[in-house]
């Protein structure tokens, strides 16, 4: 991410917990994007890094997967 995007995106995060709410980044597809929110403060983070769409009988089996520990998530801890 280029420097004007991290002040950017460092705005956004600011002004969303200025404001004593909860940020979510979409669209994340690669491990740098990821480190980098992570990096700035992003509370959460979501996009084909961590999975494709799916019926939603599949989004339950893969969070209970991930509760027990037989997956993880792909940009380290909780995202």
């Amino acid at each position: 991410m280029s420097r004007d995007g991290k002040a950017l995106v460092q705005s956004f995060l600011d002004v969303t917990h200025a404001l004593g709410k909860v940020s979510i980044a979409e669209g994340v597809a690669r491990q740098d994007q990821c480190a980098t929110l992570k990096e700035l403060g992003c509370d959460h983070i979501q996009g084909y890094l961590f999975a494709q769409p799916m019926p939603a009988p599949k989004v339950a089996r893969v969070l209970l997967q991930l509760r027990a520990g037989h997956a993880s998530p792909k940009c380290g801890g909780d995202v």
